[in-house]
């Protein structure tokens, strides 16, 4: 889709993501359903990419994470002390996982200042 084939743009994560925390993603009961589905403490979060960055920190992390090739996405809800915030990054770097938890530390030490 549109030359990008995992399909999946900043834009639409971000525009997805703030929809879902919005209750607006198709209905306010369907948005509850997908939260739930990404808070689920059955399946723990891989401890990749944001998690890896965030998860020490002591805050609930809502995330869809993805890699296809040398492409590497995150995208989350972090919410925590003095924080709410939405966090997408992709990046098309053969050291994309590392950059992402270097990202989402900055992000966060800025965020939650």
């Amino acid at each position: 889709i549109a030359d990008n084939s995992h399909a999946a743009t900043v834009r639409q994560l971000l525009r997805f993501f703030l929809l879902l925390e919005q209750g607006k993603l198709i209905s306010p009961a369907a948005s509850q359903t997908m939260r739930e589905l990404f808070a689920s403490p059955d399946i723990p979060h891989d401890d990749i990419k944001f998690v890896k960055a965030l998860a020490p920190r002591g805050v609930q992390i809502l995330r869809k994470w993805g890699t296809w090739e040398k492409w590497f996405h995150d995208a989350a809800i972090v919410t925590g002390p003095n924080r709410h915030y939405i966090l997408v990054a992709m990046t098309h770097n053969k050291n994309g996982d590392d950059y992402l938890v270097s990202l989402a530390e900055a992000v966060d030490d800025f965020l939650s200042k």
